[in-house]
């Protein structure tokens, strides 16, 4: 007879954390909401990821309009 309760948790693919990379928060939040059942660290980290890519998209994105501003 086989016990039910010792459910084996499978560990997602570390290539979920391409959609943060390339989606942003986007990706980030999906990734979050797949992977959250299975690890929910993994799905946090995520999430934390797509946030500080977004900031630092947008950070990257107002210093080249500064700059391009200023030369002319």
């Amino acid at each position: 007879m086989s016990n039910n309760t010792n459910i084996e948790r499978k560990n997602p693919s570390k290539a979920w954390y391409l959609l943060p990379i390339f989606f942003g928060l986007l990706g980030g939040l999906v990734m979050y909401f797949i992977v959250r059942d299975d690890n929910k660290q993994m799905a946090k980290n995520g999430l934390i990821l797509s946030v500080i890519l977004t900031i630092v998209g947008i950070i990257f994105v107002v210093i080249l309009n500064v700059i391009m501003l200023s030369t002319i």
